[in-house]
């Protein structure tokens, strides 16, 4: 029957060229991959590897992440989680170690989708922390992994739940907020939703952004938020074009190497042109909020 399997392949040349694909999921068994992250030559990705049964099979899944130590070449995949029911949307974040060289590999999940888990690996994701509740835990909503980035030896989480809320949490220090901040109610804005949360950071600086849907499902609009101390507080949320309803699908991502106060965060989104179905593409560095 039909399986969704995973497979790298990887650039050296600026994306001119790309090296042949390979397979990182088991033969035969039902894959969904949802993170990526890398520094030098260490790229890590992670995904939700079903057991062996029929097609799309995820009855008893566990999240795997595989390594490689050498740009891509080689492969070593490694389970970072038992097999539960329910287990979905791992994402992976690359960060510098505690000691002088080596790193620290982030990873966030959900069960049931109502809870967030947050686990940690200090050897290149050979062994795992027990899992760490991020959630209020409180909300009985469907929750939903959105985003994963680091800042320094800091990991920093962004989720949605239904019904529109963005919450928040990270760590300074490896210790996480006691309890997880809310950064948008798009109910305050007359939106219905929200999702496609987005995360990246430099120089000590956060930068999230969402998309929310606004005026009954016809149009979507941008919003984002800063912190300029690492997740401690953040900016109320604005929008990130100027025009109402003329900014959607934002991606977002860091250059700034693990453990470095150098490097910027960058966010690219689309731009309604001619119609809903047409858009331009519009790139910031270091974006700012703007009304």
């Amino acid at each position: 029957g039909e399986r969704l399997e995973v497979l790298y392949s990887g650039s050296r040349d600026a994306g001119k060229s790309w090296s042949a694909p390979q397979q990182l999921s088991r033969a035969g068994r039902w894959a969904a991959v949802r993170g990526i992250d890398a520094m030098g030559e260490e790229v890590y990705v992670s995904f939700v590897l079903g057991a062996k049964g029929p097609k799309h099979s995820l009855r008893r899944p566990r999240v795997v992440v595989a390594v490689s130590l050498d740009g891509g070449n080689t492969w070593e995949s490694k389970n970072a989680t038992p097999r539960l029911r329910g287990l979905r949307t791992p994402l992976v974040a690359l960060g510098p170690g505690l000691g002088a060289g080596g790193s620290r590999l982030h990873l966030v999940w959900s069960l049931d989708q109502k809870q967030i888990l947050y686990q940690l690996s200090d050897d290149r994701g050979g062994r795992w922390t027990e899992p760490l509740r991020l959630d209020p835990g409180d909300s009985g909503a469907v929750l939903e992994p959105q985003a994963l980035a680091t800042v320094g030896a800091g990991a920093h989480a962004l989720w949605d739940e239904a019904g529109g809320w963005v919450f928040y949490n990270g760590s300074v220090g490896g210790v996480f907020r006691s309890e997880a901040l809310i950064l948008g109610e798009p109910g305050e804005r007359g939106a219905s939703d929200s999702f496609n949360g987005v995360l990246a950071g430099a120089r000590g600086v956060l930068h999230a952004a969402w998309q929310e849907i606004q005026a009954l499902g016809v149009t979507f609009e941008v919003f984002t938020v800063r912190s300029n101390d690492r997740g401690e507080t953040w900016s109320r949320p604005k929008r990130l074009a100027r025009k109402s309803g003329t900014s959607l699908l934002a991606i977002a991502a860091s250059d700034a190497r693990a453990g470095s106060c150098k490097g910027s965060s960058h966010l690219i989104y689309g731009r309604p042109s001619r119609n809903f179905f047409e858009h331009d593409i519009v790139y910031r560095r270091r974006p700012r909020t703007l009304e």
